[in-house]
């Protein structure tokens, strides 16, 4: 990345399958638990909220 200071954007820390979501200690403001590693992860399933275009895209 040669962002100066930054070692590491990402980390991955492996638990034991089988476990819920709920028994795994974690940060929920620094961490995300992923049940798999692959593309999917960087997919977003969400659309804009609604009334909360900016003002330049009302007119497209």
């Amino acid at each position: 990345m040669n962002i100066s200071g930054i070692l590491r954007i990402e980390e991955f820390f492996p638990v034991e399958s089988g476990r819920k979501d709920d028994d795994i200690k974690y940060d929920k403001m620094l961490q995300r638990i992923w049940h798999d590693l692959d593309q999917n992860i960087y997919t977003i399933d969400k659309l804009p909220d609604a009334g909360r275009i900016h003002h330049r895209l009302r007119s497209l």
